[in-house]
Formats: structure tokens, sequence, C-alpha cells
């Protein structure tokens, strides 16, 4: 079967699946049932070491009576194979318009790249060379937009730009940084997952124990094949091998790990008002007669809620009956907080950040959700971010002809930004320690100007090298002011 098929009956077997209510863990009428069943497997005939005195061998076997597994409960079941199911990028794509969804996909992004990072290839005037060209490569746009769209559809994939005689052959061959001609780089372009079809080869199917087992070779965009290493494909949520057709060969993404968590968040939210304009409930007893009326009674009542307000005053008939009941809203926010707690905890945003809050009902201050927080970015700038940084100068490097071999090394600055008080308290800190090892003998005068201008985030990196005779400094150059628009300070 075709690959094309197999997606086209996947969509049509999931067209005509019963729908469940949203918060129910039962099927509404027909039981609903896994989508993805364990396949049943030959149990091997006169195997070594297996008795053969069952006349069940080779027959097929369930792999769960097989291993002794315990029946799991259907509803349960069925509650996580619903969710597990591809819900489309159409879906993903009209879930990111929801503020709360959007934010949690695109926060992460920003956050990594704000304070931006320091590139070292072998000399600081090749690094500066490269850099120069970030405005021109738009390389904090890209770096924002694959890990934004990427959380969006489950996937991203950015493409290296580069001129060919013959971009098909080109394209369809696996990419040779020797192959990159002069002024040749165009950039990065990246394509929406919904634009792309997995090409697989033969081993990428058959081959279980291939590196490259389920990860395509080629891609389809557009009328074009594309190997796979001509491309940058960030996912930040990946799935098993067995999942991976239904995901198009790529991950799960943020609208769908937490739209069931928006959603009891938005409502939660929408509850609070609709709460406070129906708190207070008024019983009203009224007497055999006018039950009989029911005409006259509507209208009383019509009436009675016209002109009822807070500042109004009821009269009640000798036959009748009136009591207010009162609800409690005092705990309503903290459950409506909890809920929006609960969808920043799926997408891996503190609600603190995500909500610009203070966190309500878990008792907690939300600094352990801001160093976790601080781990992920980390992470994305080390296992997403740098590969691309580090491919693209790469290749801006051939094509520029501004050096042919080099080491990139990308070093990112730290996440948080210290205010000028804080900036000052930390130089404090080094000139104390400084002067301690000074006066023990330990440095001398020489080692803390060179610490001084290799720091790059304090206010005298790069400061002229002076000569040092019997442990004094002697020349001419004049240190650089100390403040805000100082030479080196990062920002």
């Amino acid at each position: 079967m075709s690959m094309f098929n197999w997606f086209k009956r996947k969509d049509a077997e999931a067209a005509v699946a019963p729908r469940r209510g949203l918060f129910s863990t039962h099927p509404l009428g027909e039981k609903i049932r896994p989508r993805f069943e364990m396949p049943a497997f030959e149990q091997p005939k006169g195997a070594p070491g297996v008795a053969s005195d069952s006349g069940d061998i080779g027959e097929r076997v369930s792999p769960k009576a097989a291993v002794g597994f315990a029946p799991v409960n259907e509803a349960q079941l069925g509650f996580y194979a619903a969710g597990s199911a591809f819900i489309g990028y159409q879906a993903c794509a009209m879930l990111a318009t929801n503020w709360l969804i959007d934010k949690a996909c695109g926060m992460p992004g920003r956050d990594a790249i704000r304070n931006g990072f320091l590139l070292t290839c072998g000399s600081e005037d090749v690094s500066k060379r490269l850099r120069a060209y970030d405005s021109r490569f738009a390389v904090v746009a890209n770096m924002r937009e694959m890990i934004h769209f990427g959380r969006v559809y489950g996937g991203r994939v950015v493409l290296f730009e580069i001129d060919s005689d013959n971009p098909e052959e080109y394209y369809k061959a696996p990419f040779n940084i020797d192959g990159v001609r002069p002024g040749s780089y165009r950039g990065m372009s990246q394509i929406d997952p919904n634009w792309m079809t997995p090409v697989l080869t033969e081993r990428n199917l058959r081959d279980p124990a291939a590196r490259d087992y389920y990860v395509p070779t080629f891609w389809r965009i557009g009328d074009r094949v594309y190997h796979r290493s001509h491309l940058h494909i960030f996912v930040p949520y990946p799935v098993p091998d067995y999942l991976k057709p239904s995901y198009r060969f790529l991950g799960v993404s943020v609208p769908q790990r937490m739209m069931e968590r928006a959603y009891a968040a938005e409502r939660s939210a929408n509850e609070g008002p609709q709460l406070l304009m129906t708190k207070r409930l008024t019983s009203l007893g009224v007497g055999d007669a006018a039950l009989g009326n029911r005409d006259a009674l509507e209208k009383n009542l019509a009436e009675w809620v016209a002109y009822r307000d807070n500042y109004g005053v009821r009269v009640g008939g000798a036959d009748e009956t009136i009591q207010q009941f009162d609800t409690a809203l005092a705990d309503v926010d903290t459950v409506i907080m909890t809920q929006f707690q609960l969808a920043a905890a799926v997408a891996n945003v503190p609600a603190t950040k995500l909500l610009q809050t203070q966190p309500k009902g878990f008792n907690a201050t939300g600094e352990y959700e801001q160093s976790v927080y601080r781990e992920d970015l980390e992470s994305i700038q080390a296992n997403d971010l740098s590969p691309l940084l580090e491919r693209h100068y790469r290749i801006l490097a051939r094509s520029e002809e501004i050096v042919t071999e080099m080491e990139i090394s990308i070093q990112w600055l730290p996440l948080d930004s210290p205010t000028a008080k804080e900036w000052a308290d930390i130089e404090k800190v080094k000139a104390d320690r400084d002067s301690v090892l000074f006066n023990t003998g330990a440095i001398d005068a020489q080692d803390i100007r060179t610490r001084l201008r290799e720091d790059r985030e304090g206010d005298y990196h790069n400061i002229e090298e002076a000569e040092f005779v019997d442990g004094e400094a002697h020349g001419n150059e004049t240190p650089p002011a100390v403040g805000a628009g100082a030479p080196g300070r990062a920002v």
C-alpha cells in the first residue's frame, strides 16, 4: 500500500469514528476501541529450549495472552487512544489562534534567543565578519519562527537555499559542503509540514535495526525531492516509531497537547462572570390560586425580574414565602487560576510568565517553575538552535569565501538579565575576589588585567594591553568609562 493511500485510509477511519464528550472517560453510544492494536505474532515451531507438548505451537497468539498482561479497561484505553490520534495541521493552526495556546507556542522561542549568543570560529575577526550578515539573512527571525511554528505544528523544516546549475539533482543528492560555490548561499527558508510529503526508501521501512528506520531519507516539497541532509528538522515532542506514520514522521504539537486543558481554563474563566451575575437565587412560594392562573403568574414574575436589582424591595403577600440563596464565590478565582496553571504545565511554560500573574491554588511561589523553564530554554538552545546556527555559519563562510575550514562554537549568553545594580554587585564581588587572590600571591596585576580584557560581560572588555614591569602597569591607555554604554556590556 502506498503512503498516500495509507494516510487516506487513516483519515477515513477518523472521519467515521464515534465522538466522545470532551471531559468524559466513557464513550457515547458505540464503544471506542484503540486505533492502534498490537499485532499478533507467529510463535516459532520447534525452537530450542521450548517444550513441544502443546498443540498450540505455531498458532497465532495474542501478545497480551503470550506475556500474561491483564486486560486494560476499554474506557480508559479509549480515552488515551483518542488523545493520541493526530488532529491534523489545519486543526493545529486554528487552535494556535487562541491567545493562550499562541503564547505557549511563541514564548519559549523568544525567551531562548532574547539575550543573544556569541560566535567563536578561530579568530575574532572571522566571527565579526560572519555576524555582520545576521541582519541580511534574518538569523534571529528564523530561529524565533522555527521554535514558534515547530511547536504549533509538531515539527518545522528549515531549508538552506543554495543556487545550483541543476537544482533537481543538487537537492536530491546528499549535502556536500564542497559543492557550495562562492556567492551561492541565499539563506534559510522554512516550510510548514502540511506542504511536505515523506518519501521513504526500502531501508527506511524494512530494517528496524537501521539508524534511519522510519526516518524519511527524502521529502517531497512541491514538485521537487530533497534529501534530508539539506534540511534542518525541528521536532519538539517526538513520538515512537509505531506512531510516526500517523504524525507524518514528525511529532506532537503543543495545541494538541494542551487543547483540552486550555478549553477547560477558558470555560472556567467564562463561568466566573456568569456566577457573579447569577449568584443570588430567589425562591418564591405561592399559593394554589397563583399556580392555577399560569398566565398571570408568568406576567407577575416577568415584571418582578424587570424591576429587580440589588437595591430593590420585594413585598410578599400573606400566602407567599420568599427566600434568597447566595452562592459563595470565595475560591472561584483559585479554581480558575488552577485550570490555567494546568494548561501552562502541559506547554512547559511557567504560569507566572504565561499569565503574568502570581500563582494561585497550588500554594507555590513559582520559583521552581522558573528554574525548570530555564532548563527547558537551555535545552532548546543546545539541541535545536545551536545546530541550526553552526550549519548556517559554515555554509555562509564557504559561500562568502571567508574561511574554508573552521571549528564553530555557539555560546549562549545568560538567560537572566541583571539590573544595573545587580551588574555593579557582580563587578564588586569579582573585584574583591581578585584583591584577595592578589594579596595571597596567587595571581598578579597582569592576570587581573587579562581577566578584565577577556570578560565579555564586563566594562573593560578588550582594553589595550599594558606592559608590566615589576608588577606595575605602564602605558598611556585610558580605561573606558564605567556605565550602561560602556564597551563590552552584553545587551
